[in-house]
């Protein structure tokens, strides 16, 4: 009987330690598992808060350069309104007879430091320009009494025909004494000839004169 009772004890002592054997590493695997789960909740509740915070940067930025492209915009809208007013003011216009020239002082706009340059647009649709020579029709007078012809250069940038484009360049300087003095009161250019049109005067007053030093 007591050798029974031994067995017996024994057997309970074997099912106790194999149940332990099996119990424990299920325990060590629930609580693996549950910590594994509580780190994964918190990374991805901080990569939700970053990738959050992420999107408001990304849409200020976003909202930052478009408001910096709208401030660039407004600004060449600006600048491009202001030089259209000046053009308006350095532009004038002949259109007696059958062309129409445009002449427009360049230098407020593109700044050259020996000479005064004046744009001229010839348009027509019936007389042939290029028999015109364009350098000797031309006469540059200012109210000091400077007079030149001779010394004009006439540089076509485009047309032939009914069309041209070119530019009208006058030294600023000639035997060493400006053209322009603190006296000038008004500067002219004149086209004589150009289809039966005696002389076409472009002239240009003091607040013109004031911009070409600039």
């Amino acid at each position: 009987m007591r050798d029974i009772n031994i067995n017996f004890e024994g057997v309970m002592d074997l099912m106790i330690k194999q149940k332990s054997f099996i119990v424990l590493p299920l325990v060590a695997l629930i609580i693996g598992l549950a910590g594994g789960y509580f780190i994964y909740t918190k990374m991805t509740a901080a990569s939700k808060m970053k990738d959050k915070d992420g999107a408001v940067i990304s849409e200020n930025i976003s909202e930052s350069s478009q408001t910096g492209s709208n401030v660039d915009n407004s600004s060449n809208k600006i600048k491009s309104q202001e030089d259209d007013k000046l053009r308006d003011k350095l532009l004038k216009i002949d259109s007696r007879g059958s062309v129409q020239v445009g002449a427009t002082i360049l230098n407020p706009i593109e700044k050259d430091d020996k000479y005064i340059v004046i744009e001229m647009q010839f348009d027509t649709h019936s007389v042939d320009l290029d028999v015109y020579d364009f350098q000797r029709i031309a006469t540059f007078k200012t109210s000091d009494g400077v007079e030149m012809n001779q010394e004009i250069i006439w540089e076509k940038a485009d047309g032939g025909g009914h069309h041209y484009l070119g530019k009208y360049k006058i030294p600023k300087v000639v035997d060493g004494k400006p053209v322009i003095t603190e006296k000038t009161e008004s500067i002219e250019l004149d086209i004589k000839g150009l289809d039966n049109v005696e002389n076409r005067t472009f002239k240009w007053e003091k607040d013109v004169i004031k911009l070409l030093k600039n």
